[in-house]
């Protein structure tokens, strides 16, 4: 298979759509926006935490990140939905393009929409954050615990990603998908958890292995930084809470990686069985 051209027919696909665009570009302004409301706030002491690296990051990676998995997944079910509904998958594989590298095409797609919006929101708020100062805290730029915050972060925009393909690859209609993948995400998997729980002992337990539910709790910082944990152990203490309970890193990340190759796998199976 010729990964490079695959790459560039699907970059040139990508930058080509006008939904990319108009997806980017509201991205990017609800990014700039948010930020700089922080910087605003930061500078004028509205809010007492300095937005400046490093401590920044705490904010960067952190209240903004759902709206990457929202426009990331919109973004990518149109992409490749819309390939069935115009039938170009099928004139793909007619002009001489295997299956297989149609689906490497889709799946190479994941990954460069992952990677565009992962570092647009890293570019962004860390150049709004350079704005700031912080020289009270010592230490680099980029601290250990982000670094696996951003790990994380990549990790469950893949997954998210993986759940997007396999939606769209079923459904094959960008409009039907969309919907039903926004009724999984917010409705459907909540109301599977909550049956769980009522249903056996230990639902709670397992509930907390479904999908979207790892995929959260991936972007969770307090998963990765213990400065963050031990504080928010603090303020449960203080405020007479239960202090939070964390999944296993190495078992969370092996779940996450392990539906998000359940995903994709379902869905090549599903496209290799249905005709175009």
């Amino acid at each position: 298979m010729n990964v490079p051209a695959l790459v560039r027919n699907e970059t040139i696909k990508l930058r080509n759509y006008v939904p990319t665009l108009v997806t980017l570009g509201i991205y990017i302004a609800i990014l700039v926006l948010g930020f700089g409301e922080m910087h605003r706030r930061s500078i004028r002491e509205v809010d007492p935490r300095p937005f400046a690296l490093p401590t920044a990051w705490n904010q960067i990676l952190g209240e903004l990140l759902g709206l990457s998995v929202f426009f990331i997944c919109v973004l990518l079910i149109l992409l490749i939905a819309n390939e069935f509904t115009w039938r170009t998958a099928r004139q793909n594989v007619i002009d001489g393009l295997a299956k297989e590298e149609w689906f490497l095409g889709k799946m190479l797609l994941v990954a460069i929409v992952g990677s565009v919006f992962f570092l647009t929101v890293i570019v962004i708020g860390g150049l709004i954050a350079s704005l700031g100062d912080d020289s009270a805290v010592a230490g680099p730029i980029v601290r250990a615990a982000d670094l696996k915050v951003m790990g994380a972060f990549a990790l469950s925009l893949l997954g998210y990603g993986s759940l997007a393909l396999l939606i769209a690859t079923l459904v094959r209609s960008a409009g039907s998908a969309l919907g039903i993948f926004f009724l999984y995400t917010v409705l459907l998997e909540r109301l599977l958890g909550l049956g769980l729980g009522y249903a056996f002992d230990r639902g709670s337990d397992i509930a907390s292995f479904l999908p979207t539910v790892l995929l959260n709790a991936l972007m969770q910082r307090i998963q990765w930084d213990p400065d963050a944990l031990a504080a928010l152990a603090a303020a449960a203490a203080a405020a007479g809470q239960p202090v939070p309970d964390l999944m296993s890193a190495p078992v969370l990340l092996a779940a996450a990686a392990g539906w998000t190759v359940a995903f994709t796998a379902i869905a090549f199976v599903v496209f290799r069985r249905r005709d175009l």
